[in-house]
């Protein structure tokens, strides 16, 4: 599995994009397919105003839905 905060920095794109990315495939796929390849979590980020950590969803990719996600936007 790929952490998709990995994935962005990898690539040096912003998480946003990388989310928005996920979005539009997850919406594209079945979700049989979904399930068993996107697995939704959470990391905490840090805090701007330095107080606890921000609970930020993030997605567990299968290698397959890693390599969809290279694939460009249509």
């Amino acid at each position: 599995m790929n952490l998709t905060i990995a994935v962005a920095e990898y690539f040096q794109k912003t998480y946003d994009n990388v989310f928005k990315k996920i979005r539009t495939v997850i919406a594209e796929c079945t979700s049989e397919y979904r399930l068993v390849n996107f697995n939704e979590t959470f990391y905490q980020r840090k805090n701007p105003n330095r107080g606890d950590g921000i609970a930020t969803v993030m997605f567990e990719v299968s290698r397959d839905a890693f390599f969809q996600l290279l694939e460009p936007v249509q």
